[in-house]
């Protein structure tokens, strides 16, 4: 019964029967069983300091070696393994997939070829975005091991989804329905499949609240709209909007930039791409075309490459003087794991006053602390550009600038039920800003985010920034606060 109930997800009911149980018959031969379900309830609850003292208190009743009763000899202890396997996997589910990938590895030496290892390292890679390497373990399993194939068919399905491959995904739950499997997990995976064929809305706002953000820009408002439609192979339609608008301490108009958009967008195991058209409808009456595509080869590399065609990039201030501007852009990232990434882009915006700007920058990203409660990544950012000589600009147009800088960012969650959290970041940036003849700068931001996840169905992001920086030689402060939807229905 309690395991109904967990698998219902209602592991506060499970945990009682599971210490229920234990309480009336601890020697019983399914003790072993109730103890992991119980482990699981107390994860699933949110429990998480109770939770590794259960499975403290599992380890230390059950060691490598026991004392076989008939003979009396030292002997291996089956429940040993099983006990390892749910520390691993704990471990990961606490979000510590580093130290869970680490145990499982371990475990795998000393016995390569056991299906149920097998199985939860694939689950392992899932969780670490690796989707390659789990759907090659799901792969092999379901050769291996034929007469356990809800277990391959699952894994396969959750590979498929994060590699957009939704046909494939839909053969494995139709296999999973004719297998008659029907738990926590495939529901879950079913619930994801239907959402990702559903329509999507994303949408993006910036305000600024104060003036002072960059050269003199104040009462800015940005935002940018896409609306997808649903699937169809590969292949999805989309239509945008984006407006940008700002006034300025040392001019009489106001700047605007506003356009609408339709494209295509194309996404699969190699990569995603996308092709589109815009046109202004700010007065400025000018059509503008964008295409882009991010090749995956791997679970690990990311080559991107785009290019548009009077690119929303361009000085807003410039379009007080009709000024408009190509943009292309080369992309390189390496994903290491789910700790640590690193990645370089290059890109060049002609503009139609005859400057060309180029721009290099790279990052490293890496988590120092991953819990279940809490995490901490630093994020170190160089970049560089550089602008020819256009004396009637009236844009911030440095000849070349530098600028290098740290970000810690911290996140707390605040609560959560399984797929539906709500998480709380800080991010607190120093840095340097060097620009051409006019010397270095300090630079500092604070960022405070907030953020509701409900699984696939979408997330909401909303929080305050507030950033120092020198704009030819004087440093002005800006706050904005933005808000991000992300949505399928």
């Amino acid at each position: 019964m309690a395991d109904a109930y967990l698998n219902q997800r209602q592991p506060l009911r499970a945990e009682e029967l599971y210490r229920s149980a234990l309480r009336d018959a601890p020697q019983a031969d399914e003790a072993l069983d109730w103890r992991i379900g119980l482990v699981y309830a107390l994860l699933e609850s949110g429990q998480h300091a109770a939770c590794r003292r259960e499975l403290a208190a599992l380890q230390a009743a059950a060691p490598r070696l026991k004392t076989d009763r008939a003979s009396g000899r030292r002997v291996f202890n089956p429940a040993f393994q099983r006990v390892a396997l749910l520390d691993a996997m704990v471990t990961a589910y606490q979000e510590d997939t580093r130290g869970g990938w680490k145990k499982m590895e371990a475990l795998l030496d000393e016995a390569s070829f056991n299906p149920e290892l097998r199985q939860n390292q694939g689950s392992l890679a899932l969780m670490r975005g690796w989707p390659r390497l789990a759907r090659g373990v799901f792969t092999r399993l379901s050769v291996d091991e034929p007469d356990q194939p809800e277990a391959a068919a699952t894994g396969l399905a959750g590979a498929a989804l994060d590699l957009q491959e939704l046909d494939e995904a839909d053969r494995q739950l139709l296999r999973l329905s004719e297998l008659d499997v029907d738990n926590a997990g495939v529901r879950q995976l079913r619930e994801r499949a239907r959402l990702e064929r559903r329509p999507e809305l994303v949408l993006e706002g910036k305000k600024d609240l104060s003036g002072g953000q960059g050269a003199g820009e104040q009462n800015a408002w940005e935002s940018s709209a896409r609306l997808y439609s649903s699937p169809f192979g590969l292949w999805r339609l989309f239509g945008l909007h984006q407006l940008q608008r700002a006034s300025y301490v040392n001019e009489t108009a106001s700047a605007r930039y506003e356009a609408l958009g339709m494209g295509a967008e194309w996404r699969g195991e190699q990569g995603r791409g996308e092709f589109g058209l815009t046109g202004q409808i700010d007065g400025g009456r000018r059509g503008g075309a964008f295409a882009g595509y991010d090749w995956m080869p791997d679970d690990y590399w990311t080559l991107g490459a785009r290019f548009e065609l009077n690119s929303a990039e361009a000085p807003l201030k410039g379009r007080l003087d009709d000024v408009r501007g190509n943009r292309s852009q080369l992309s390189l990232q390496y994903r290491a794991d789910d700790y640590r990434s690193y990645a370089l882009q290059a890109e060049a915006l002609s503009l139609s006053d005859g400057n060309l700007r180029r721009a290099v920058s790279a990052n490293w990203d890496q988590r120092w602390v991953s819990g279940p409660r809490y995490k901490l990544n630093t994020i170190l950012t160089l970049a560089a550009s550089a602008n020819d000589v256009v004396p009637s600009a009236r844009y911030f147009n440095p000849r070349a600038d530098g600028e290098a800088s740290v970000t810690a960012m911290q996140e707390w969650k605040l609560w959560g039920e399984y797929e539906t959290t709500w998480h709380q970041r800080l991010g607190l940036t120093l840095g340097s800003y060097t620009q051409r003849d006019f010397g270095a700068g300090g630079v500092w931001g604070l960022l405070l985010e907030q953020e509701w996840r409900w699984g696939s169905r979408g997330s909401l992001r909303y929080g305050f920034t507030r950033v120092r920086h020198p704009y030819d030689g004087k440093a002005e402060t800006g706050n904005k606060v933005y808000l991000n939807l992300d949505w399928r229905f």
